[in-house]
């Protein structure tokens, strides 16, 4: 099994290529959905509820971070895609 604590990094790698909207979507849903939670309003009017929780605040923030950091990784895969001649692959 050659390579195999890495084969994970060649999957990702392989869908933000092929998939980049897709990707650059659930990006921006990760970084929503993160945002939402750590408003001071909505867990102020949840009150007594599970988004008062300090877990799900903690959640929002690693959703946020992990949104921000697939966007980058995202939008530098497109700037390696355009600046590659075609017919050529990165190595």
């Amino acid at each position: 099994m050659e390579g195999a604590p890495f084969a994970w990094h060649n999957d990702l790698r392989y869908i933000i290529t092929k998939h980049p909207k897709v990707m650059s979507t659930i990006s921006t849903a990760l970084i929503l959905a993160g945002s939402i939670v750590l408003l001071p309003g909505v867990s102020t009017y949840a009150g007594d509820t599970i988004l008062a929780h300090p877990v799900v605040k903690i959640g929002g923030g690693i959703a946020i971070a992990a949104g921000k950091w697939l966007r980058t990784t995202v939008s530098s895969a497109e700037g390696v895609a355009q600046a590659e001649p075609r017919g050529q692959e990165a190595i």
